[in-house]
Formats: C-alpha cells, structure tokens, sequence
C-alpha cells in the first residue's frame, strides 16, 4: 500500500538527517534534538543550523529560482522534529488507506505530489525569501480535500474511517487556529486536491 510505504520513507529519512547528517556536536540521541528539533539549553534549533542532508532538500525559494527544481517535492520529505512528523504520518495513517482505496494507487499518489509541487510554487512566488520549508503536510491536505469531496458524495465512507482516526483527523485541521502560519500552505494544498478531486473523481 501506497499509504504505509510513504510512511516508512518519511521516518526513514527523518532519521538519516537527525542521526546521520547531524551537525557537528549535535547531540544526536537527546530528546530536545530528535523529538523537538533543537538542542539543550542554547536554543539550537535545526532551522538556524540545518544539516547538509536538510539544506539540500527543503524548500529554498532562492535555489529554487537558481534552479534547484527538486525542492519543490523533495521538502515535503523533511520535518522540523519527531512531533511535526508523527503528526503527519499519524493524518496519513487515518485518511490515507481510504483515500487510496477509493483513487488508486498511482491517482492518490499523483493528487500528494500535485498538492505538495502547487504549494512549493505558490511559496516561491509569494515569499521569494522563505529558504527552509518542510513538511509533508503540504502534500496532506490535498488528500484530506479529495477526502472531503468523496465524504460529500458519499457520506457513509466516513464508516471506514475509525472513531480514533475522525476525532484524530478533527484535530489535525483544527490546529491550523493555533499556528496561523500554517494556513498558507495548508490552505493552497486544500485548494490544489480540491481541483485535483475534480479532475479525478
């Protein structure tokens, strides 16, 4: 399954760059720098000090427009710590089997990577200075407005979807009113699996 196989890349390549590419004298095993993405009482937060594995693969508008095309795709493998990425992994895991099911493997797969490419677009265009973007959340809420279109058409696929997971989904959404800077890339992946979901469904 597409779903678990995007899981596993993404946890993998969470810990090359948090265990294998880390700075020099990152404390690589510490709770701060793994989970949180920062290190110890200085404050180190992998944003201000990425790895060379990181830096090559975020979202870096002026590389982009040098063009380093990869990293309009290549960020959504990257996160900021182990939270920001059981946060996406666990959204995946509550939406993306049905999804999948309902697309296709190659049409969900498609509806993520077009999601995730229209907001690398957007944020170069709109914030030609951002330099380190990341997240697969990006690619997400495309799926999660595929989703939202089948839900509409056909309201008992929410039965497929566990209580845990529905509750899980609720709050995933909601926390876009706690990180307001959030609603940029969220809200343009939304837009893109809207139109995508009408191209496909």
């Amino acid at each position: 399954m597409v779903t678990y196989s995007i899981i596993a890349l993404l946890v993998v390549v969470h810990l090359l760059d948090y265990l294998v590419f880390a700075p020099k004298g990152a404390k690589r095993w510490s709770y701060s720098y793994l989970v949180l993405g920062k290190q110890g009482n200085r404050g180190f937060k992998v944003g201000k000090q990425p790895t060379p594995f990181n830096r090559a693969l975020c979202l870096d508008a002026p590389a982009v427009r040098r063009g380093q095309l990869w990293r309009l795709v290549s960020y959504l493998s990257l996160h900021f710590g182990l939270i920001h990425l059981a946060l996406n992994c666990a959204a995946l895991w509550a939406m993306g089997g049905l999804v999948e099911r309902q697309l296709g493997a190659w049409r969900y797969l498609l509806v993520l990577l077009a999601s995730g490419l229209f907001v690398g677009v957007m944020t170069v265009v709109h914030f030609p200075d951002s330099d380190f973007g990341q997240g697969a959340s990006s690619a997400i809420y495309g799926a999660l407005a595929v989703l939202a279109i089948m839900l509409i058409r056909e309201p008992q696929l929410l039965e497929a979807i566990s209580w845990p997971g529905r509750v899980f989904l609720l709050i995933y959404v909601l926390s876009n009113v706690v990180d307001p800077g959030s609603l940029f890339p969220h809200g343009f992946s939304f837009l893109a699996g809207v139109g995508m979901a009408f191209i496909l469904l």
